[in-house]
């Protein structure tokens, strides 16, 4: 059990029991096959996340990974207007490819009932055309290169992913969309025994199709805040409404240049330069973008072409895990951005990927 808390999500605790000897076939201890199984409840201030996992490392005895969960989660730090709650079962496989243990590819189905709720009567209307709960039936894939090498923070090697995932047509449900997503992270040795330098970029295109006139709200693109633009406020960059909340795009790409450099033990000072943009529409780098605002009405506008910040931060292993705390200061940012900097506080010394 634990507890932890971050510039987005606020405080959060949770409990958690893991079975990495677990045997299914084997009650009613349930031990001895190798298995893993994980239970883990988390409750916050602005989430909450009910998780059941089961993973056979070596299904059918081949180096065959099948992972099998069920979940419920609610998030209300997504927007001021609304909340979203997701529930659902996922079941996947994974397996090395061309007998290297540094390719890895994957396949998975996830059903889920999502469900855009509690939305405030001031949203404008493309806010109130999500309300509602609907029914997702998708197919994922992944092709990973992954060579890292070290600690908390690598020192060295790369992560390239390629990922896609197409719901409905063939898969049934009430959304068609598809969306494809490239995105590579690596790893150099600085200037001195200790530094590192870490360089990523991220590109993602997500499209309706068929009988689907829109992405969902759900699944569109969204950039800012402490995982990748970090000047800027969570979810800020990109299209917005004229009070300033965000609708997200179906075309997006980030890129991030940051150097750390180790002071003492356990501690780490960085200095960073994050670059990206969020499009409306999927294929497109075009800034114009449009929405139906609450009396109906069509509003247009403009974004700037990208919206870039430079930044420091630091690096911490503390007894109770891992810690990141940067502070962004935008250079370039869209005329509705406050001109402000942004401090974001985390778990961990790597930003997900």
């Amino acid at each position: 059990m634990g507890a932890g808390f971050n510039s987005i999500e606020n405080l959060v605790g949770f409990i958690e029991l893991t079975q990495g000897n677990f045997d299914i076939t084997k009650p009613p201890l349930f031990q001895g096959g190798g298995q893993k199984l994980r239970l883990r409840t988390q409750i916050g201030t602005r989430r909450q996340d009910y998780l059941i996992t089961f993973i056979e490392p070596w299904l059918f005895d081949r180096k065959l990974e099948l992972e099998t969960s069920l979940f419920h989660r609610e998030f209300d730090f997504l927007s001021s207007l609304f909340d979203e709650v997701r529930t659902g079962a996922r079941i996947g496989l994974r397996k090395t490819l061309f007998g290297s243990d540094f390719i890895i590819g994957g396949i998975n189905y996830t059903i889920e009932q999502v469900g855009i709720v509690n939305v405030s009567d001031t949203a404008s209307q493309i806010f109130k055309d999500e309300e509602g709960r609907r029914l997702v039936s998708k197919v994922g894939s992944s092709i990973s290169y992954d060579t890292r090498a070290g600690g908390l923070l690598p020192n060295g090697g790369q992560i390239t992913r390629l990922t896609s995932e197409v719901a409905g047509g063939p898969f049934g449900a009430e959304t068609d969309f598809y969306k494809v997503e490239l995105g590579s992270k690596h790893y150099f040795k600085g200037f001195a025994e200790g530094h590192i330098l870490e360089v990523q970029g991220q590109v993602s295109v997500v499209e309706e199709y068929g009988d689907s006139d829109r992405v969902p709200l759900f699944d569109r693109s969204f950039l800012g805040g402490l995982y990748n633009l970090r000047g800027f406020r969570f979810r800020e960059v990109g299209p917005r409404d004229l009070s300033g909340e965000p609708f997200g795009g179906r075309t997006s790409w980030f890129a991030s240049a940051e150097y750390s450099v180790p002071i003492i033990e356990r501690f780490r000072l960085a200095a960073f330069y994050d670059i990206g943009m969020v499009y409306q529409n999927a294929y497109s780098f075009s800034t114009d973008y449009s929405y139906v605002d609450a009396t109906g009405a069509t509003i247009r506008g403009t974004t700037g072409s990208y919206n870039d910040n430079i930044g420091i931060g630091m690096r911490l292993n503390l007894p109770i895990g891992p810690l990141r705390l940067d502070y962004g200061i935008p250079l370039t940012s869209d005329p509705e951005h406050d001109g402000g900097g942004r401090f974001n506080f985390g778990v961990g010394w790597e930003r997900p990927f």
